[in-house]
């Protein structure tokens, strides 16, 4: 919207209102997939890794599919994001609990393969909490602590183990001031 505008049909010129009111609705389809379908963690984890590149180079491909061999697409190996953050490159899984992750039947196994097969810097596991509402959150953290110790028994000397939980995060659902074209992520123009 421009402070002139022009009717499209009339062509009559108006100046915008000054307090105008600003209704936003949540598409269906998004809100379906970020809440039904596990993409907040996705979201989450994909803006804490922005946040810690500052000025080094962040980019990033979400769930993707690979094949270990193009003629047999049985053999599909899938992976929630990779990433390359200033220079590191990164295999994460993200899911909406821990514990859904490490009690789900070859669920590790699984990301060790991926993982394996495409020798990241960093593999990482994010979560948006530790357990569903019921389920024992310090047993949960033991297991967590469990998997991740055999995990990077695993995979090093080449790939650095790190688990994020959003839950964790104080600031996990707040959307401060800078949310928006001003924000932490936007650099100044300078003309």
């Amino acid at each position: 919207m421009k402070i002139r505008n022009k009717c499209d049909i009339c062509e009559t010129e108006y100046l915008a209102p000054i307090d105008i009111e600003w209704r936003y609705e949540l598409n269906d389809f998004v809100h379906r997939s970020l809440q039904k379908h596990s993409g907040r963690p996705v979201l989450w984890t994909l803006g804490v890794l922005q946040d810690r590149s500052g000025a080094d180079s962040f980019w990033y491909l979400p769930e993707v599919d690979l094949y270990e061999n193009d003629d047999d697409p049985e053999r599909k190996n899938e992976v929630d994001i990779l990433c390359m953050l200033g220079g590191a490159f990164f295999a994460v899984e993200a899911k909406l609990s821990a514990s859904s992750f490490l009690n789900k039947a070859g669920a590790m196994e699984r990301f060790i393969k991926v993982v394996r097969l495409l020798r990241p810097d960093v593999a990482l596991l994010a979560f948006e909490r530790y357990c569903r509402d019921g389920e024992d959150v310090s047993e949960t953290k033991a297991k967590l602590r469990g998997a991740v110790s055999s995990l990077a028994e695993e995979l090093s000397p080449w790939t650095r183990v790190e688990v994020l939980v959003a839950e964790d995060d104080q600031d996990f659902s707040d959307f401060g001031v800078s949310l928006g074209w001003h924000g932490r992520r936007v650099r100044p123009s300078y003309r």
